[in-house]
């Protein structure tokens, strides 16, 4: 059978329905045609949509296939990278897609499959290793560490240790990483800062590939075979690496724990994938951080924040944090998946909501934030858009990537503000890294302000207009835009949005306290 075009993404997919009998070749052809023609007119289409679509297959076989082809994928044992086979390579040596060596097929595939080099002198000296620790830098080339059977390392920054992690809270001797019958065990030896693994502190656990684990600030990731490269391999060749993928290539895989089905939303630092967790049957987001934000210690302390922050969070108001690691050599988090939209969506789509919703959305902002203080952790970037409104009305709080937990030294230059300027307090203008949840009580108020107006408060034209009016200017009367609202609602924001902390609302307590009084008090 002829193999197909490598720029076909769901082209194996459609060989496995042929060979089940499931599609005729005219029929694959007719549909990886009409995908090639809407890439064309750019727009994006899964080849398993279109069989669907033109009634070729079912959702169901589709679904079937995608497990098959997951288990299809092998790991060289020369070069530890991973690609995906055809029925017919089992058994069979094939040449791999990265390093170009023949290698073995194994007659079997199991959930982890070794095709060893046809030639000995491509098999790694001595036990091959059970998997690779990648410990990232930001700075120079990662270190990659090979976990051998038998092995008893220590983990830190000391100069004795086998695995050498330099960076912010990092102990000489932070963790000891044992392999013995297959397994890598991992036991924390820092007492002090602790060791996160998937955003959560362990003493001790077995890892898993995949698993993302943080010795301070410092990540290391836990890989089936060496992060590779595309460099170099044929463009013809349609065998999918499954290392170092673009977060868009994930569509229509199932990889590990996830199915994943479609993109939700796509920003500068990240994308949000639509995926169904197989092991327990339920739709989540996984948010999988930019291939090209990897490089950035900011953009990964961001995003290694969220999880940590949200893996302390167990809260109705706040979307719930599931799970953190890397697949495929990628940063993700799987949360909790809401169907709805969030207010920014329901401003501009209104112009401007009720009064007696704007206070029940912040109401419920207040209970989650609330919460959230009591576990020390302070948003820093409460806004309209990450304040999602759910389809039974309820309210969750989402995007903790720059929240800031009390008892953490934040990783901000002391004089750099972070979050959305426009809801920002005067003091997080000047130091982001300092400031107490009565920033949260501010950006709240901020953002009533925008739910019943209209417009932010602050809208100045250019970053250093703005900067000044929000530490300078006073806010202005509301009713200058909407003259009707109640006096307790003014009220309300004025001292909310005061300048000085001191001056405002103590607690998230006291301002939800405040809100329901005016909200109780309304006709």
């Amino acid at each position: 059978m002829d193999r197909l075009h490598a720029g076909v993404t769901m082209a194996l997919l459609g060989q496995m329905l042929v060979e089940r009998g499931i599609l005729t070749q005219g029929q694959l052809s007719d549909a990886l045609d009409a995908q090639k023609r809407l890439t064309e007119q750019g727009l994006e289409k899964l080849l398993g949509d279109l069989l669907v679509a033109k009634g070729f297959a079912t959702a169901e076989q589709i679904r079937l296939a995608l497990e098959e082809q997951q288990k299809r994928v092998v790991t060289c044992g020369a070069c530890r990278g991973q690609f995906s086979v055809f029925a017919t390579d089992i058994g069979r040596v094939v040449a791999c897609p990265r390093c170009a060596r023949d290698v073995k097929v194994p007659h079997e595939l199991k959930d982890f499959n070794l095709a060893l080099p046809v030639n000995p002198v491509y098999i790694d000296g001595g036990t091959a290793p059970v998997a690779y620790v990648v410990v990232k830098h930001f700075d120079a080339v990662d270190d990659i560490v090979a976990l051998k059977e038998g092995d008893d390392l220590i983990a830190g920054s000391g100069e004795s240790c086998a695995i050498r992690v330099t960076g912010e809270e990092v102990d000489a001797e932070h963790c000891r990483l044992t392999v013995a019958g297959g397994s890598i065990l991992l036991e924390c030896l820092s007492e002090e800062r602790g060791v996160y693994v998937n955003g959560r502190n362990v003493s001790k656990c077995t890892l898993t590939f995949g698993d993302l684990v943080l010795l301070g600030r410092a990540p290391l990731m836990i890989s089936a075979g060496l992060p590779s490269s595309r460099e170099g391999v044929d463009q013809w060749n349609h065998r999918d690496n499954l290392l170092d993928v673009d977060p868009a290539a994930l569509i229509g895989r199932t990889i590990g724990r996830y199915r994943f089905v479609r993109l939700l939303g796509s920003g500068g630092m990240a994308m949000v994938l639509l995926a169904e967790q197989t092991s327990l049957n339920r739709l989540v987001a996984v948010k999988v951080l930019r291939r090209e934000m990897t490089p950035s210690r900011k953009a990964v302390d961001r995003f290694v924040r969220e999880a940590l922050a949200g893996a302390q969070l167990t809260h109705a108001n706040i979307v719930q944090i599931y799970d953190a690691g890397t697949i495929g050599g990628l940063l993700y988090i799987s949360m909790e998946y809401v169907e709805g939209e969030d207010v920014g969506q329901w401003i501009r789509k209104f112009g401007k909501l009720p009064v007696s919703l704007s206070l029940s959305i912040a109401i419920q902002v207040a209970v989650a934030m609330d919460f959230a203080h009591q576990k020390g952790v302070v948003h820093r970037d409460i806004k309209p858009s990450n304040i999602m409104f759910t389809k039974d009305g309820r309210v969750k709080v989402l995007d903790l990537g720059i929240a800031r937990v009390l008892h953490e030294a934040a990783p901000e230059s002391s004089h750099s503000g972070v979050g959305t300027l426009v809801y920002m307090p005067p003091e997080q203008t000047r130091d982001a890294a300092h400031v107490d949840h009565r920033a949260d009580v501010y950006a709240l108020g901020s953002s009533l302000y925008k739910m019943v107006t209209g417009t932010p408060p602050f809208a100045k034209k250019g970053v250093d207009a703005m900067i000044r009016a929000i530490r300078h200017d006073r806010v202005p009367d509301p009713r200058g835009i909407v003259p009707d609202l109640p006096e307790g609602i003014v009220e309300l924001l004025l001292v909310a949005m005061a300048k000085k902390p001191d001056d405002r609302f103590q607690t998230m307590r006291e301002f939800q306290d405040q809100m329901v009084k005016v909200w109780n008090s309304l006709d």
